[in-house]
């Protein structure tokens, strides 16, 4: 039994050219998929689009399936190529993520591996399936000094985030994670001390996870990852807290529950959380845009996601993310978005956790530093914050 809603209903305010995305993503019929594209007038907004949500891969194959002729030539001949080199990429990030874990295991440091090439092995049974990325990884708080003397050995530079140089203060515990880029390759690499902004979102312990990790096999190398069953609770969660900015996301969590893989049990460990809502409305989403097979007691109320929606996708929303510091990224990001990630939990600590993010900028670290003594001044100096990033923006 699925929702009385008819998912055509979500996607009805919806451009053309992102339902398009939407049936490659959900590897649809050719009929199906040769009547929207009749329905799409921007082509080059499918390209883009597909490159923003990393559905390069899915919508080639989609297309190779369609009647020739219902997608411009062009088109067709930019997907392939940008196919050939997004699997280039990708078994370049393959062979570095291997290199990496073999690394932090001579180092004695437990590591996860999240998202990316080991997820996409796992879901797909290919290293490219979801498309271009960064290598994050996930380790204690109290191995995050060591784990970025590793990635500096081995070549890579810390982007900010000198303060991991001194004695634990309060802002070790504000990040989630620190970038690095290779000074050779320009590999990018996140590195996780936990998995959400705000750690009373998604509060396990990295020695639970460890304890129950999982191996998939990459290059020949066994990777360290997060156990199978905890899975679709935590790229809810992910895709919620970026307000399911790229479909990508979307997609792993459709084809993680398709039928035989438990949608009903995830929703039980998500509401024992008290992440009924991301979840709930994730399914949603999952269901009326991807097709996913949900029954109707497992979703939200009809009408629950359209405002979400219409601040999100409407118009061209879909499509770009608006540049830091713009009226539509104050619009879209510091007030709809802190409003939809204050919605994602009700908790007490959640919640005051929210409210403290809104006075403390991690970026203004870099631009006005503070002793710890001083980091209590921050709230009062985030206008002089922003001016100062601004000036310093290229």
């Amino acid at each position: 039994m699925t929702h009385a809603m008819d998912r055509a209903d979500l996607l009805a305010p919806m451009a053309p050219e992102f339902r398009l995305l939407c049936l490659a993503a959900r590897a649809a019929g050719p009929e199906e998929f040769a009547a929207t594209c009749a329905k799409v007038g921007d082509w080059g907004a499918v390209w883009s689009g597909a490159l923003f949500h990393r559905l390069v891969a899915p919508l080639e194959a989609t297309i190779g399936r369609a009647a020739p002729g219902v997608v411009p030539k062009g088109l067709v001949q930019d997907l392939q190529r940008q196919v050939i080199v997004e699997s280039l990429q990708c078994r370049k990030l393959a062979a570095e993520l291997t290199v990496l874990v073999q690394r932090f295991e001579a180092a004695a440091i437990p590591v996860l591996v999240l998202k990316g090439i080991a997820l996409s092995i796992h879901l797909y049974g290919a290293p490219a399936s979801r498309g271009l990325g960064d290598i994050d990884l996930l380790v204690a708080p109290a191995e995050l000094k060591r784990a970025d003397r590793v990635l500096r050995q081995a070549g890579y530079r810390r982007k900010g985030a000198a303060f991991i140089e001194y004695p634990a203060g309060p802002r070790h515990a504000r990040i989630k994670d620190i970038c690095y880029v290779h000074g050779d390759t320009k590999v990018v690499v996140e590195l996780h001390q936990r998995l959400t902004e705000n750690p009373h979102l998604l509060p396990w312990a990295h020695e639970d996870l460890w304890r129950q990790r999982e191996f998939v096999e990459v290059e020949g190398t066994a990777v360290p990852v997060m156990p199978a069953h905890l899975l679709p609770v935590y790229l809810a969660v992910h895709g919620a807290g970026h307000c399911w900015e790229r479909l990508r996301w979307l997609a792993d969590l459709a084809d993680l529950l398709r039928p035989g893989r438990q949608a009903k049990q995830a929703l039980a460990t998500a509401r024992e959380m008290g992440l009924a809502r991301p979840f709930g409305d994730a399914l949603a989403l999952c269901h009326h845009w991807l097709g996913l097979p949900v029954d109707a007691s497992l979703l939200p109320a009809p009408g629950t996601l359209s405002p979400f929606i219409r601040r999100f996708f409407a118009g061209n929303r879909w499509n770009h993310s608006p540049r830091p510091g713009d009226l539509e990224w104050l619009r879209r990001q510091s007030l709809w978005g802190r409003l939809h990630r204050l919605s994602l939990r009700t908790e007490w600590r959640y919640q005051a956790w929210e409210l403290v993010a809104t006075l403390i900028w991690p970026p203004d670290w870099e631009v006005i530093r503070l002793p710890d003594s001083l980091f209590w001044l921050y709230p009062a100096l985030r206008p002089l914050g922003w001016i100062l990033r601004r000036r310093h923006r290229p």
